[in-house]
Order: structure tokens, then sequence, then C-alpha cells
């Protein structure tokens, strides 16, 4: 019987008294019906129906995933993701994984994504190519609260987090969540290369208590340090030329001792 005709059979959606009898069907077209249906309560009974004779697959969660978060029903994708990660030991594909942070994110649902990262690092099935999206496709603080859940944080982590905040602004207090994470990073005497190290002088340049920051990092002041100094006081005290001068004379010199 094609999918087609399954559509023709059952117009309204999948109804699990009537789907009794039909157990037996693809994988595939039962994964289809599940996403034509509109009715989560009718579908979850369907899909557990169906599943009563063998283990759940990562194709019927995501097509029940996709229906709840079609819905708007936050609460049961993650209901539903920490199921297939606890009960059934099953591996999210990058796919699905992506597809969920886009209905949370969608729903504006943060709370609940990051509930997901936390379970997916708990179970060890937080994935680096996972985690890697993740960041790259949140915004700056999003990204940050990501990287604050993880025990071990990773180079590349780390790295994707910092080229994220260094290609736009981002606060004293989100600069402070990265040296944290970066302490974790190198508790276990992991060293960051030379450009990452740069880019985080460049970073505690731009802030007023850039030297405490530098003294929290156990790096040295340079003339990347001082150059981003310059920055930041030029925009500070654009209007007062001669103020500028009187600021910037004492890093000019420190640059040139650098």
């Amino acid at each position: 019987m094609t999918t087609e005709m399954w559509r023709q059979a059952f117009p309204d959606g999948v109804d699990s008294l009537e789907f009794v009898q039909y157990v037996g069907i693809p994988e595939k077209t039962f994964a289809l019906l599940l996403e034509k249906e509109t009715n989560p309560e009718r579908a979850t009974d369907a899909f557990h129906f169906y599943y009563s004779v063998s283990p759940p697959t990562l194709e019927g969660y995501s097509a029940l995933i996709h229906l709840c978060g079609r819905c708007g029903d936050s609460d049961k994708v993650l209901e539903l993701f920490e199921e297939l990660l606890t009960q059934h030991d099953l591996r999210p594909t990058r796919v699905l994984f992506l597809s969920v942070v886009k209905i949370l994110s969608k729903l504006k649902e943060f709370s609940v994504l990051q509930s997901i990262t936390e379970k997916m690092v708990e179970t060890g099935k937080a994935e680096e190519s996972l985690i890697l999206a993740l960041l790259a496709r949140l915004n700056v603080s999003k990204a940050l609260q990501i990287l604050s859940v993880l025990e071990n944080p990773t180079l590349l982590q780390i790295l994707v987090t910092i080229r994220k905040m260094k290609s736009g602004e981002c606060t004293e207090d989100q600069f402070q969540m990265l040296l944290e994470c970066v302490d974790k990073f190198k508790a276990d005497n992991n060293k960051l290369p030379r450009s990452a190290t740069e880019d985080l002088r460049a970073m505690a340049g731009s802030f007023e208590s850039g030297e405490q920051f530098l003294q929290k990092l156990k790096l040295k002041a340079n003339v990347t340090y001082y150059n981003a100094c310059l920055k930041r006081l030029i925009h500070t005290q654009g209007d007062k030329p001669e103020s500028i001068k009187q600021i910037t004379q004492p890093i000019f010199d420190k640059i040139t001792q650098a």
C-alpha cells in the first residue's frame, strides 16, 4: 500500500484505535502519517501504540518531535528528547538536534534548549559536532550559557565562542563568563593557540578593567592589548582631542617599550 493510499485511508490523521490492526506498516509511512497529524495527544498515543512491539527509533521520535514543535508544545519536545536519550539510549543525529534547536528558538524557549544540552552532556551524547553547531547558531549570550554547562569544554568550542565574541560587541560580564570557561579548559593543562590569546588580549583591552582580566588570564600586556586600549579611549573621548592626547600618550610609551 503506497503512502498516498494511507493518507487517503486516514484523511483526518492518525487514530490509534483504528491504527491497531495496521501496526505492521513501514516505519517511513508511519512517520509521514505522524507528520500529517494535528493533534499531539492522539499522535503520541499512536506513537506508543506503533512501537509497543519494538523499541522506538530516531525516525519515529523525529516525526513526533516535529509535530509537537509545530503545535507549540515545548514541554513535550523536551519530554520526548529526554525520553529518547535516557529510556531508549538513542543518539540524536545532527539533523534532529538542529531541528530541535530551530523549533525551540522559534518558540523562544531557550531554557528548554539549555535543559536539552545539559541532558545530552549528562548522558554522554553531546558530540563535538552537535555542540559546535549549536554554539555557531546562537547569539553570544546564549552560546556562553551553553558553553558554561560543559564540564570540559574543548579547544574548538572555546575558539568558536571567542570568534563569535570577537566579531560583535560583548559586555564585561560576558567576557568574565568566557574566562571562566577558559579556566575549565586550562584545568587539564590544555593551552590556547597564540591567535586565541591575542584575541583575548584585544578583548581585554576594550574594557577599563582590562589589566585585571589579563592578570586572571596570566597574560602580559603587549601591543595587541595597548592597541585595543587606544581604540577604546578614542571611541569614548572622540570629541575631546586634547584629552585624548593626554590619556593616550602613556599608552604610546608602553607600546614603544613592549
